[in-house]
Parts: structure tokens; C-alpha cells; sequence
């Protein structure tokens, strides 16, 4: 019992002394989900450059983590879902079946979406925290 507790310990202590390491799996989306919109709020802390997270999109500016901030499954293909990010200084990375795209500036991604998994990455402009609100819907937002 000590030796799980040990392990468990240690690894909530790593979440903290390397943030950034962990992600949120959202639940699957199929067209018409409720509710909509779907909103995420939370704190971003960019560590490393975008274009490490992402080489071929090595002209994203700003700061990520090394992993995702959300994974979003899409369960079937969506003629129209919107993804946008609010907050100050905030970058949009998207990595999934339709490609990767970099959004600076309040990013905002809509349009058609193929099923599969998408790796979101919220981002900093500088290497600062910022407080970010991330929606998701089928209409434009």
C-alpha cells in the first residue's frame, strides 16, 4: 500500500513540477451534441515554441506545451463546426485528419471537419500565463 501510495504521489507531484504534461481527452462529438456551445475555461502557460509542437507549421508564433491542451474525438463528419479560443495574448494550434493550422491573435478554426482526433494546443504569445475560454460549436460563434 505504501509503494502505491509513493507512485501516486510522485506522479501528482510531477503534474505540478512539469505543467503542461497532461491533457484533457473531451468526450466524442457526433453532429447535433448538446450543449452547444461546448466551453472550456482554464490557464495556459506557453513553454516551449509553437514550431517545435508543430514542425511544419514553423511560422506559428508564440508558446506552447509539448502536449496537448485537449484532444477532441469527432465521432463522424461535421459540414460545419466552429473552434475558437478568447483571451489575451492567445495562439490556436489544431493537429488533426484535415491538416494543421495555426491561428494567432483569438484564434478561430470553422468550417468542414473530418472525423478523427484533433490535438489542440493553446498558446501564449509570449512566455507568460494567460487565462483562456475555448467554445465549440456548429454555429458560427
Amino acid at each position: 500500500m505504501k509503494a502505491v501510495l509513493s507512485i501516486s504521489l510522485s506522479l501528482l507531484a510531477s503534474l505540478f513540477v512539469y505543467p503542461g504534461l497532461s491533457q484533457e481527452t473531451l468526450k466524442p462529438i457526433a453532429p447535433k451534441f448538446k450543449p452547444d456551445p461546448i466551453v472550456m475555461e482554464g490557464m495556459v502557460e506557453g513553454t516551449i515554441p509553437l514550431g517545435k509542437v508543430a514542425p511544419s507549421e514553423k511560422k506559428c508564433p508564440g508558446f506552447g506545451n509539448p502536449k496537448p491542451t485537449y484532444i477532441l474525438p469527432l465521432k463522424s463528419d461535421f459540414a460545419y463546426l466552429n473552434l475558437k479560443v478568447k483571451g489575451e495574448g492567445l495562439v490556436l494550434l489544431v493537429d488533426g485528419p484535415d491538416g494543421i493550422f495555426c491561428r494567432p491573435d483569438n484564434g478561430e478554426i470553422s468550417g468542414m471537419w473530418k472525423a478523427g482526433n484533433y490535438q489542440i494546443w493553446i498558446g501564449t504569445k509570449q512566455k507568460n500565463k494567460s487565462k483562456y475560454r475555448l467554445s465549440l460549436s456548429e454555429s458560427n460563434q
